[in-house]
């Protein structure tokens, strides 16, 4: 099994604390080690399933694909010129049947909702690992109430299966609210770790993510856009040169030129396949998010930045700014969830 740090996304790795700074103070890094104990055991076990369902996801779909294009091909009439005799059919009985195969362990095991179920559930460990650092009693004497409350939601979070994931979306699950107190003089210390630990761990990890997400998305967009246009065509020329050899060639090269024929079959499938893949995605309007949420999240750390070089720190400002990001990535994960959930593969 995987450790936390081999398992977690290296793009967006804030949920561990491997090898903390040691510029912060004991009194904080106590404060990371308490919330780390309770978030991060069920995170590994709901990390690593995640991972794993996903694998076993992604196995059963290159397969569906591979085998759906090879029963195309297989059905094309001229094909029997190229394949040694009663190999198509041959062919075409062993398809079906690791096709039907494919579909019962994908029905039986349901990959999709159980990679989205412990997806889910590990993004909001990631929440509310922050929302507990955020709580102002976190950094005062009586930070075991919100460690509580941490505990307490994840119990919740515990409870929710695939007939309840949609919660969530509907904002029906609620964090808990923060009880709005001053720090004391004492406390000073432990808030200007948490500023600092927020932008180093928490805002840049989030800023270089959606940055990664961003510039992948828009490649998958670059080279994609016209694709499913170019095969189609392709696929109709082919088709319609196979033809025209064939009727204007003084000799009989169509045996020699089915693959012609073939090749004129695959490309639809492939653009069809493509144009579905960007379509369920929504590769170009994630893209232009993924931009927007980065752009929105440096404009909050040059705030937080700003605000700590002023003589005069103002600790509620600092405090708005975070919860502004925070607010933010809630609402990331809601959508990601809501496209999830409404996406065609996730039945």
């Amino acid at each position: 099994m995987k450790t936390i740090a081999e398992s977690d996304l290296i793009d967006n790795n804030d949920i561990s604390d491997f090898n903390i700074d040691l510029v912060y103070t004991a009194e904080f890094k106590n404060l990371l080690h308490d919330i780390n104990s309770i978030i991060l055991p069920k995170f590994s076990v709901w990390d690593n399933k995640s991972l794993t369902y996903q694998r076993y996801r992604q196995n059963i779909m290159l397969l569906m694909i591979f085998t759906g294009i090879i029963i195309i091909v297989v059905m094309i009439p001229d094909i029997n010129k190229i394949l040694p005799e009663k190999w198509g059919g041959i062919i075409q009985n062993a398809i079906a049947f690791l096709v039907f195969v494919l579909l019962l362990i994908g029905i039986k095991y349901n990959f999709q909702k159980k990679w989205l179920l412990y997806r889910h559930k590990s993004e909001l460990l990631r929440l509310l690992k922050f929302h507990t650092l955020l709580d102002p009693m976190t950094l005062s004497l009586h930070n075991e109430i919100p460690l509580k409350k941490l505990q307490q939601s994840i119990d919740e979070i515990d409870q929710i299966d695939q007939n309840t994931i949609d919660k969530f979306v509907k904002d029906e699950f609620d964090f808990w609210k923060y009880d709005r107190i001053i720090l004391n003089p004492s406390e000073r210390k432990n808030f200007l770790d948490l500023i600092k630990y927020y932008q180093n761990k928490r805002i840049k990890s989030q800023i270089d993510y959606f940055a990664i997400r961003a510039k992948s998305r828009e490649n998958i967009d670059r080279y994609t856009k016209y694709l499913p246009k170019i095969t189609n065509f392709s696929g109709v020329f082919l088709l319609s040169l196979y033809f025209i050899l064939g009727i204007f060639s003084y000799t009989d090269i169509s045996k020699k030129l089915s693959f012609l024929v073939v090749i004129a079959a695959i490309l639809p499938v492939v653009g069809s396949s493509v144009k579905s893949y960007r379509t369920t995605n929504e590769i170009s309007r994630i893209a232009s998010i993924y931009r927007t949420r980065q752009n929105k999240l440096s404009h909050i750390y040059n705030n937080l930045l700003y605000g700590l070089k002023q003589e005069n720190i103002d600790i509620n400002k600092e405090f708005e700014l975070m919860y502004e990001c925070e607010r933010i990535l809630k609402e990331e994960h809601q959508e990601w969830l809501r496209l999830m959930i409404q996406s065609e593969w996730i039945t």
